[in-house]
């Protein structure tokens, strides 16, 4: 089967793929194995409607935007949008390969890059962060990495019953956060602290992670830090929703992630 399948190699081509009707399909097998998959976890509609470019915008639209590209123009005039729903848990993606082309400001992003760093900066003097001298410490102690001095803290304005937090005190600015910092943060430093409650309250089975960067996403503290909290028997908020989803396909169906991998291996191998 997966020798005999079709690959597309880009969105547009799997456009094509679905929207294509079954006596056009030159290979029905794959398709046929590929859209029944497919029916099985996503809603996929393929719709657009014809866009009307005036006079005045078609040497800007097509000369300027796409560079002459005449093919490119012709698909702007009558868009394509891909809008895939998830059947267990209602999430919605839309793709149009089109969009990946639309204009930006070419300077936007050093300017805004270059003010984040500035703030971060200026947040140095007095953070709380940089040492554990100014941080809550958890009945239990601290979760302690020396070589690359990361540490927990407990959070001191809670929002669950047990928050901690995973801190590397060297580096105040995320953006300067490297793998190997980023995976003890993750594989000691988490997991120790998750396991340091699960000891002393067995009830608490369900880890969650959170890491909110900047005011906007909801950090207090612009130095990097992540949050934990685990619940008692079941994933919180929208975790729980996916993982309610998952088992109630699990339970009508094979695995959803098999399903998944299975999708992704017939269409492109």
């Amino acid at each position: 089967l997966s020798s005999s399948c079709i690959r597309p190699t880009n969105v547009e081509n799997l456009l094509d793929i679905l929207n294509t009707s079954d006596s056009q399909v030159k290979r029905p097998k794959c398709y046929d194995a590929v859209r029944e998959l497919m029916d099985r976890i996503y809603r996929v509609e393929i719709s657009g409607a014809d866009v009307k470019v005036p006079d005045s915008m078609v040497e800007l639209v097509r000369d300027k935007w796409f560079g002459g590209d005449g093919d490119l123009y012709k698909k702007f005039e009558h868009p394509r949008v891909m809008i895939v729903t998830d059947k267990f848990t209602s999430q919605t993606s839309t793709v149009n390969p089109l969009r990946a082309l639309r204009p930006k400001p070419s300077k936007a992003g050093s300017a805004e890059k270059l003010a984040v760093r500035e703030m971060i900066e200026a947040s140095k003097p007095g953070c709380n962060f940089c040492t554990d001298k100014e941080t809550l410490e958890d009945t239990f102690g601290r979760v302690v990495w020396e070589k690359s001095h990361i540490f927990t803290a407990e959070n001191a304005f809670r929002f669950y019953d047990y928050t901690g937090m995973v801190i590397p005190a060297d580096i105040h600015d995320f953006m300067e956060i490297d793998a190997q910092t980023f995976e003890t943060m993750l594989t000691y430093s988490a997991l120790t602290w998750f396991g340091n409650i699960h000891e002393r309250h067995p009830e608490k089975t369900h880890p969650v992670l959170i890491w909110d960067i900047l005011g906007k996403a909801g950090a207090s503290q612009i130095h990097p830090h992540i949050q934990m909290f685990v619940g008692s028997g079941f994933y919180p908020g929208k975790l729980g929703e996916l993982d309610d989803a998952g088992r109630r396909y699990k339970s009508a169906r094979e695995g959803i992630i098999l399903r998944i991998l299975s999708i992704c291996i017939l269409l492109w191998g």
